[in-house]
């Protein structure tokens, strides 16, 4: 019926679980997201018993290497960094553009200092975007569902809603 190996199955829990374990600093918070998480599979076809044996397995995996990160919950492990102000200078990549390494003698030689001493920005890296290629525009990367067996129609699935917004990002109507 499934066309990954199980394997997969544990790898992609285990890196769900990860990330929601660390995002999360209030234990009920985690144990709601890989619940949804849990039922959301369930719906997709997993097996129960499966699902339940591999999300077990996972959060004790991760409770250990909490502990072994962690000893001691409420100590700092390090003594925190002061903030780094940092500033992006971001352009779409053109071929025959100014070259980064201009770029960044042009800020030294002309913004350094008055930004840091000023502005206390430590870091200014110059940071390039592509542009959409052909493919891109063509292609759609859309999973397709038989109308009978939505996983976005389950009951225990949240809804999602998309919004409108005006150029300053405010929401002005629910689609």
């Amino acid at each position: 019926m499934f066309f990954h190996p199980l394997s997969t199955l544990r790898g992609m829990i285990y890196s769900l679980m990860r990330t929601y374990f660390k995002q999360n600093t209030l234990e009920q918070d985690y144990i709601s997201t890989v619940t949804l998480m849990f039922h959301h599979l369930l719906a997709r076809g997993w097996d129960r018993y499966t699902l339940k044996d591999t999300i077990l397995a996972a959060d004790v995996k991760l409770q250990q290497l909490d502990q072994q990160v962690n000893p001691l919950e409420n100590q700092a492990i390090a003594a925190p960094r002061p903030p780094r102000e940092s500033v992006f200078f971001h352009l779409p990549y053109h071929p025959h553009d100014i070259p980064r390494r201009r770029i960044r003698l042009l800020y030294n030689y002309h913004c350094q200092e008055a930004f840091s001493s000023y502005l206390g920005i430590d870091k200014f890296t110059v940071a390039y975007s592509r542009h959409k290629n052909l493919r891109e525009h063509l292609t759609q990367a859309r999973l397709h569902q038989a109308e009978s067996k939505k996983a976005s129609a389950n009951t225990l699935c949240p809804p999602v809603v998309a919004y409108d917004r005006d150029i300053h990002g405010d929401s002005i109507s629910e689609t």
